[in-house]
């Protein structure tokens, strides 16, 4: 069986409406190089009977059903039955740029000694108020400081598309992790051995709605949690914007009590294939402006990182630059910490010399 240029991998649990508004826009331009795997989490929605039907049909190359410990876990069972030569990974409540997909695929197929592409990320947030997304996330200027100098950074998933080949490079999604995409994209970027392109226009635009993991109760405890975790590793300062999040909490809640947004989430699918054609021509648009990736040196991708060691060249990067001022913060805290190891030792020899003292005057008594 001939090999497919492009499996897609896509992880969905209990998101029937949403899922198949995505399915939907794939399969309209779906090509017969192309597979997509879908790994369903134990969906109890509809969702599972409807993937069997497209399996039957022949639109689905492969359903993986039954429970999973997490998104992580989902994707990485797809993930290690595909058999393309690239791997773009879907989520179930999204919008895609198909084409510019493609196009990424194209340039990978050209240039093999690349390992993965990515780019920048719209966000919609429901309610949606017009076509153009709330926000873009842009992570042009980390990828340029990484080439400058290695300095690992994140990127979400949504926009990331890896060859097949590399996965042994690039390792398997955490499953302990809540924050995969950071995890991931920290990993790709700080092991000084995945060669990176960076597109100019955005692979998707995520939707931020009353069932993404990310306005769950609770999800935002194990946020802090693992991204600090994951930064201090790197020994790197938190990215992390706790009025970010908490703001996106408003998804949730309001003074009176939670918002029902089922009339918003109606209107959104219903505009689902508008979004998905702003997104396409925003990309025409840049692309025709920019060109499809942003400019790395001819010279960069085959060979820089044999000779150098990006991680460990950021951190004497860090300390080069610290202000006079840390260093008078963190020398106050020595001076704080050298106080206090003082004052135990100094009260460790009292309890010793008044022991030793009560023990001389007991055997002083007897004799």
């Amino acid at each position: 069986m001939e090999e497919p240029l492009i499996s897609y991998v896509l992880t969905t649990r209990n998101k029937f409406f949403y899922l198949e508004k995505v399915l939907d826009a794939f399969f309209e331009t779906k090509r017969s190089n192309e597979e997509i795997i879908v790994a369903d989490g134990g969906s109890d929605d509809g969702s599972v009977e409807y993937l069997k039907n497209l399996q039957e049909r022949g639109k689905i190359d492969l359903l993986i059903e039954g429970p999973d410990k997490g998104q992580a876990h989902g994707t990485n069972r797809a993930m290690l039955q595909a058999r393309g030569k690239f791997v773009k990974f879907l989520l179930d409540d999204d919008i895609f740029d198909f084409s510019l997909i493609r196009r990424c695929a194209e340039y990978l197929e050209e240039k093999p000694w690349i390992d993965a592409v990515a780019s920048n990320m719209w966000e919609h947030e429901i309610p949606v108020r017009s076509e153009e997304p709330k926000r873009i996330f842009r992570w042009d200027a980390e990828y340029q400081e990484w080439i400058s100098n290695g300095s690992p950074f994140w990127f979400s998933d949504l926009v990331l598309m890896i060859r097949r080949t590399s996965i042994a490079l690039c390792g398997l999604w955490n499953i302990n992790s809540s924050v995969i995409d950071v995890d991931y994209g920290m990993r790709l970027t700080g092991s000084g051995k995945i060669r990176l392109a960076w597109c100019n226009g955005c692979l998707a635009t995520r939707v931020l709605n009353p069932s993404s993991l990310s306005v769950q109760p609770g999800y935002l405890v194990d946020v802090v949690n693992d991204v600090n975790h994951i930064y201090d590793y790197y020994d790197l300062p938190s990215f992390f914007d706790e009025e970010r999040i908490l703001d996106s909490y408003r998804i949730q809640q309001k003074e009176s009590g939670i918002i029902d947004f089922e009339e918003d989430v109606k209107n959104f699918l219903d505009e689902y294939p508008s979004h998905m054609n702003w997104l396409e021509n925003y990309n025409n648009g840049v692309i025709k402006k920019e060109g499809l990736m942003l400019d790395a040196g001819d010279n960069f991708f085959p060979n820089v990182f044999e000779e150098r060691e990006p991680l460990t060249k950021y951190k004497l990067h860090k300390k080069a630059k610290a202000t006079e001022q840390e260093l008078v913060l963190a020398t106050r805290e020595l001076d704080r910490i050298n106080r206090r190891l003082d004052k135990i030792r100094n009260t460790f020899l009292w309890r010793v010399l008044r022991k030793l003292n009560e023990i001389r005057a007991r055997i002083s008594a007897q004799s």
